[in-house]
Parts: C-alpha cells; structure tokens; sequence
C-alpha cells in the first residue's frame, strides 16, 4: 500500500512524498514524491513520478557530472536532448564517427589484434619505448653522450611510423590553435597532439556545430600579404621546419636505421606483418590516413592551394604564407594573418 507522509499544496498544485508498504514494513527503494497540476475543472494536467534508484552512484555520480558540466556549458542550448534534431548533419555523423573509432580501436574484434584490456604486456612497453624515444630524442642523446632514459630498442619501420604521426600531429598545432573560424583552448591542442584522433574526431563534431560569429568578424576577408608595422608570429615557420625535419628522419629510419633489423625486403615484411597482427601499429597508420582528410577541412578558410597535399601542403603553409589569428583586445575581436601587431 501507498503511505503517504507529506503534502504539500495550493489552489492548482500538490506535491506528494511517499512510500510502500508490505504488511506494514516499508518496501526498499520504494520511496518518491509526486508532483500534480490541474485545471480549474479538477483534472490533472501535468504530473511527474520521481522514484527513488536501486542503485546509489554517490560520488561516482558527482564526478559524471564534474566531466559533463564543461561539455554542457560549451554546448548551451544544443546540449538538451530535444535540439538533437535541429543539430548539423555533419556534425551528429562525425560524432557517431567518434563512437565507431573507440568502439573499433578499443574494444572491437575486428580489426588485426586484441582489444585493449587484452594486449600483452609487450605491446604496452613497445608503446612506452617509443614514446621515450619520440622525435628520435632519446637516441640524439645517447649518441651524443648526454643523459637519457635506458630504453630497449624498437622496430625502426614502427618507431618510424609512431613518429611520422607524431609530427603530424605537431603541425595541426596552428590550425587548430590559430584558426581563423574557432580558437582552440591549449589544453585541448596539447592532449590533441598526444591522443591524436581519440580526441580530433569529438573535436570535429564540436567544430562542426554552427557558430554565430560577432558583427565585427562578418567584414572582408584580411589580406594575405604582410601588412606595415606587424610582425611575424615566430613559433608558426618553427613548427613546419620541425615536423619536415622529423619526417625526413622518419623516412630515412625506416629505409635504413638498425641495418641489423634487414634492408628493404625485411623491413618490407615487418611493416605487412605489423598491419595485420599490431593494433597499435594499425592506429599509428589510421592516424596518418584521418589527418589527410582533416588537414583539408582545418585549412578550408586559408586559401591555400596545396591544403590537400598531404602532409607536405600544411608544412609549406607554415614555412611560407601567413597564418589567420583572433586576436581579443577590449572585447573586440579581429581576424589576422597570421601577423600581430607591434605594440
């Protein structure tokens, strides 16, 4: 039976805590309170059931809600479930993409490999010494004579591939960071360039959404040419130098590095072998594939005619044409060109 153990009430509304009972003893999780409005001919119009859950989450659910809420706020009105329909094709696509590629990377049997709570041992240590020796580092110094961390040496053609991704990943910093539609916030373009398209394919989803640009921004596209009294933004040319230089190396690792390992032949082998046994060899190679379509899309607005090159059409963007920035001052914001003006 239903007890009821307070009411509260006026003339339109009445609101309900409650209980069951078995044979007078209370029936577990069987708590709530109900909430009725009616009309003025005494018919209920709204009504809502809150039940009390079986299950207690407690902290767990606090720390839900602590990862939800910055998503939520960035979201804003498009967070609530019942604007789904009025979302971008686009994007809703690119964010059952986002399901699809953890689901296939991390859990599925149906690419080469195990799933990941199932990879051996090995297969996280091969991932930590490369990781050691990212951009080669770690063997500049050992070679050089200067401290580094003791690490067991690699495949080269799989250290090449890691490291081939990784300084695509590192050229991706301005576009994603200095676009000229949507600023990226660091935090996000840092663990971008180390989770790669774990993170780049929710990005895209977010990116995807339609934003209403302020009055200011919606004037003539800036020329793309340098402008009297700017100066060039220094780190921009330094990342394209940088990740031609790591994948010139990358090649030359591949081809020729660890000659003990075999010549080309051999390492022909190893590279078939890894694609259809590695799965994490196989992430190293999808990485490479998605970053030839997301550097078109991120490069959309530049102008730039080699943007679907890939690799090589993002790097001569950096080390050749200006790059588009927002820049805030006063609450004003204004694009540019990758140039910032001296104060």
């Amino acid at each position: 039976m239903f007890v009821l153990e307070k009411v509260s009430s006026d003339e339109s509304c009445v609101g309900v805590q409650w209980h069951c009972e078995i044979q007078g003893s209370e029936f577990p999780f069987s708590r709530g309170c109900s909430f009725y409005e009616v009309n003025a001919a005494g018919k209920i119009t709204r009504a809502r059931d809150l039940v009390e859950s079986a299950l207690k989450p407690g902290s767990l659910a606090l720390q839900a809600l602590a990862l939800l809420a910055p998503v939520v706020r960035k979201l804003g009105p498009k967070a609530n479930p019942g604007n789904l329909n009025k979302l971008p094709k686009t994007s809703i696509a690119l964010a059952g993409c986002t399901l699809v590629y953890w689901y296939l990377f991390f859990a599925s049997r149906i690419l080469p490999g195990v799933p990941s709570w199932e990879a051996p041992p090995e297969q996280y240590k091969e991932i930590l010494n490369q990781s050691i020796n990212f951009w080669y580092c770690n063997n500049a110094f050992e070679a050089a004579g200067w401290p580094h961390i003791p690490n067991e040496a690699q495949h080269p053609v799989s250290e090449a591939i890691f490291n081939f991704a990784g300084a695509w990943s590192f050229m991706l910093l301005p576009p994603l960071h200095l676009g000229p539609q949507k600023q990226t916030e660091s935090g996000t373009v840092t663990a971008i360039l180390f989770l790669t398209n774990f993170l780049m394919f929710p990005y895209m989803a977010l990116r995807a959404l339609p934003v209403d640009k302020p009055i200011e921004e919606q004037g003539p596209r800036p020329p793309e040419v340098p402008l009297p009294g700017m100066t060039w933004v220094p780190w921009v040319p330094a990342v394209g130098w940088t990740s031609l230089s790591v994948a010139a190396m990358s090649v030359w690792w591949a081809l020729a590095a660890r000659p003990e390992v075999g010549g080309l032949a051999e390492r022909w082998s190893y590279f078939q072998e890894a694609i259809s046994n590695d799965r994490a060899f196989c992430v190293s190679i999808a990485d490479i594939l998605l970053y030839s379509v997301w550097q078109p899309v991120l490069m959309a607005e530049t102008g730039w005619k080699w943007r679907k090159v890939p690799f090589f059409g993002l790097a001569s963007w950096l080390v050749n044409v200006n790059v588009q920035r927002q820049v805030a001052d006063e609450g004003m914001r204004e694009q540019e060109t990758g140039y910032i003006k001296e104060t």
